[in-house]
């Protein structure tokens, strides 16, 4: 009666626990043995002919019928993770909102300056941003504990550097040359849009505070300066085609401060001033 009540109870716990929506469970039998193992590779139901025991494992619970007909609980042990696998990215946000600078340029390409261009390429950083929006990613965990991870994804990203002075950046003679605004002329900028991808390698756990330390690079899809008021455009700026960089993060979960440090100049050897925009600012994650 023990068993008959036993095996029934096991058959209502397997009936309803949760299971996906097409989860199939696999049977092996050979002549002294029954084993029945969920999609996961767990082993569900055990029955041995040997020493006439049956046991079922719910969840994280085994409950097993022994000789003597007394029905005993023990708690599974957990499967253990793999040291090295893919999982879902906790590391890296789906927007980052930024403000850029353009730290020491280099005007030497250009001599000696009027006092009405001087620091052409000094920005109002309250208006210079980063927009930046991970269309996919992926995380690769190094260790059972995922406390060490590898994360890298693909970003669209658009830069606005908006000119602190009245001036305008204009190509002529195969260079950019600085040149000052007309009277009433307004709000010049240099925008750029990219394709980006980082690598970071981050200590920490996902749900919990982590420090990330990475490389990323991109390649530029376009390009123009713009005076707002009028309104006039001018593409084709001499922007590198490729661009690198470095980044730091401290964060918990998606929500991180970072760094981004650029190693290589935003404009072409001998088109523009040598400078390596910097960018500073916060990603938001969902």
């Amino acid at each position: 009666m023990k068993r008959l009540a036993f095996l029934f109870a096991a058959t209502m716990l397997a009936a309803t626990a949760p299971q996906p929506a097409n989860a199939q469970h696999t049977v092996v039998r050979n002549r002294t043995r029954v084993t029945i193992t969920n999609p996961e590779g767990e082993r569900v139901v055990v029955r041995s002919d040997d020493d006439n025991r049956i046991t079922l494992r719910v969840a994280s619970v085994e409950i097993g019928l022994d000789d003597e007909g007394n029905v005993r609980t023990s708690a599974a042990a957990p499967p253990r993770r793999k040291a090295v696998a893919f999982g879902d990215s906790d590391f890296q946000s789906f927007f980052e909102l930024g403000i850029n600078t353009l730290p020491r340029p280099d005007y030497s390409l250009y001599g000696t300056l009027p006092d009405e261009l001087y620091d052409f390429m000094d920005l109002n950083n309250a208006k210079s941003l980063q927009f930046a929006f991970s269309l996919s990613d992926v995380t690769l965990f190094l260790n059972r504990s995922r406390t060490l991870s590898f994360t890298t994804a693909l970003q669209l990203v658009f830069n606005e550097y908006v000119f602190s002075q009245s001036v305008r950046l204009t190509k002529r003679n195969g260079m950019l040359v600085p040149e000052a605004l007309p009277a009433g002329y307004k709000k010049s900028k240099l925008s750029t849009s990219s394709i980006q991808i980082p690598v970071i390698f981050t200590v920490g756990r996902p749900n919990m505070f982590h420090l990330s330390l990475g490389v990323y690079g991109g390649v530029y899809i376009g390009s123009h300066t713009k005076i707002k008021f009028p309104k006039e455009k001018a593409y084709g700026i001499y922007t590198n085609p490729f661009y690198a960089g470095v980044t730091g993060r401290v964060g918990f979960h998606g929500f991180y401060l970072y760094c981004n440090y650029g190693l290589t100049d935003l404009f072409k050897y001998g088109k523009g001033p040598a400078v390596a925009p910097v960018t500073v600012g916060l990603g938001f994650g969902f």
